[in-house]
C-alpha cells in the first residue's frame, strides 16, 4: 500500500522530509501547505510537488492524501494536527509536540477516541546503539544505575531568530533540541520520582534558557546527571552513559574503533546507497514506523503520551515545573 502524504509547513525541515520520502517506496508526497501562498507555491516548484497551497482544506480534501506531517512552528502543531485528524488523516507531528503543556494534555483528551494513527517525532528510539544499550541494561535486573548525559551543540543567534522567531521565547534547550534524550531516559528507566534543576545563565538576547543542568532520581536508587545546551562552539557532544555494579554501557561503544574522519565519510556516502542495501537513517525509521502503524492498524512506537511525558520532564529540567510535587498530567 502506497500512502499519500501532505506536509503542513514549508520549512527547512519540510524540505528534509520531502527528500527522505523520495527514497521510500511506501510514500508519495502529494503537496505542501503554508499560510503564505507564495511560499507554498515556491516550495512546490522547488521540490516538484503537484500542490502548493495556502488553503488547508483544499490539500486535505485531495483524494490521494492519506496522512499528514505537521512541520510548522510548535505553537501551531496542535491546532493543525487536530484539524487533520478530524478530517480523517493519520498524523505525524514534528518535535516538540507543543510549547504549551496544558494545550498538549487537552489535545490528548480530544484525540483519545480517534481511530487514526497520531505519532510524534522522536527518532532516537530507532537508534541501533540505543536499542543494544537498552537490551544490555535490561539484563541487570533493575540494579540501581548512575546515568550521565552530556548533550552540547552550538546554535547562533540566526537560529533563534529564524522564521517566526518562536525559538527566542519557546525553545528551552530540553524542550526542543534536547527533548529526544529526555524521551530516551523515560524509555529506558521510566518516570523519575524527583527532578532537581540547577538554573544557569542564558544569553541575554533570549527569553528561554539555552542550557540546563539537573539531577533525576528513581525509586530503585538510580540517579541521573543531565547537562546540555546550545551555546557550545566546539563539536557537537552527545554522550549517554549508564553505570551499575554489573557493567557500563554508552551510546558511543559501537564507534570507538572508527575515527571521526571515517565517520564523516561514511555519513556523506550513506544517503547515496539504496535503502534496500543499508540501514535506514533514524528519520527514515521514524517514517517507516508511522507508515507501518497505519498499514497494520497498531500504535506507533512514539505517541502523544510519550511526547507529553518528555515535555513535562523538559519543563522540570529547566526549573519551570515542580516535578516532585506535580502528578503527571499525562496520566
Amino acid at each position: 500500500m502506497r500512502l499519500g502524504l501532505a506536509i503542513l509547513g514549508a520549512s527547512h525541515v519540510a524540505s528534509k522530509y520531502v527528500n527522505i520520502c523520495r527514497a521510500l517506496p511506501e510514500i508519495s508526497v502529494i503537496g505542501i501547505y503554508s499560510e503564505s501562498a507564495k511560499r507554498a507555491a515556491d516550495f512546490a516548484t522547488q521540490h516538484r510537488l503537484s500542490i502548493g497551497t495556502s488553503n488547508l482544506s483544499e490539500l486535505l480534501d485531495h483524494p490521494e492524501v492519506d496522512c499528514v506531517l505537521v512541520a510548522t512552528e510548535p505553537e501551531r502543531h496542535l491546532k493543525l494536527a487536530l484539524y487533520a485528524l478530524q478530517r480523517g488523516k493519520h498524523t505525524l507531528i514534528e518535535k516538540p509536540l507543543s510549547s504549551d503543556l496544558d494545550g498538549a494534555v487537552h489535545f490528548l483528551t480530544e484525540i483519545r477516541n480517534h481511530k487514526f494513527v497520531c505519532s510524534v517525532v522522536s527518532q532516537k528510539r530507532f537508534d541501533p546503539n540505543l536499542l543494544l544499550m537498552k537490551q544490555e541494561i535490561e539484563k541487570w535486573q533493575n540494579e540501581p544505575n548512575f546515568i550521565t548525559l552530556e548533550d552540547f551543540r552550538f546554535r547562533d543567534q540566526n537560529y533563534y531568530e529564524a522564521g517566526s522567531g518562536w525559538r527566542k521565547h519557546g525553545s528551552h534547550y530540553f524542550l526542543n533540541q534536547g527533548i529526544h534524550w529526555l524521551d530516551v531516559i523515560l524509555w529506558f528507566f521510566g518516570k523519575p520520582v524527583s527532578v532537581d534543576a540547577l538554573p544557569v545563565p542564558n544569553r541575554r538576547s533570549l527569553d528561554c534558557s539555552d542550557r540546563s543542568i539537573a539531577i533525576l532520581r528513581w525509586d530503585n536508587g538510580s540517579v541521573a546527571s543531565i547537562m546540555g545546551g546550545s551555546f557550545s562552539r566546539s563539536n557537537t557532544v552527545e554522550k549517554f552513559t549508564v553505570h551499575s555494579r554489573i557493567g557500563r554501557v554508552t551510546n558511543q561503544d559501537s564507534f570507538r574503533a572508527i575515527s571521526k574522519t571515517s565517520q564523516h565519510v561514511l555519513s556523506s556516502l550513506w544517503k547515496y546507497l539504496p535503502l534496500s542495501s543499508r540501514t535506514p537513517s533514524l528519520l527514515e525509521s521514524q517514517l517507516l514506523d508511522f507508515f507501518s502503524a497505519i498499514r497494520d492498524q497498531r500504535a506507533p512506537k512514539t505517541t502523544v503520551e510519550t511526547a507529553i511525558r518528555s515535555m513535562e520532564l523538559g519543563l522540570a529540567v529547566h526549573g519551570i515545573l515542580d516535578y516532585e510535587a506535580n502528578s503527571l498530567k499525562s496520566e
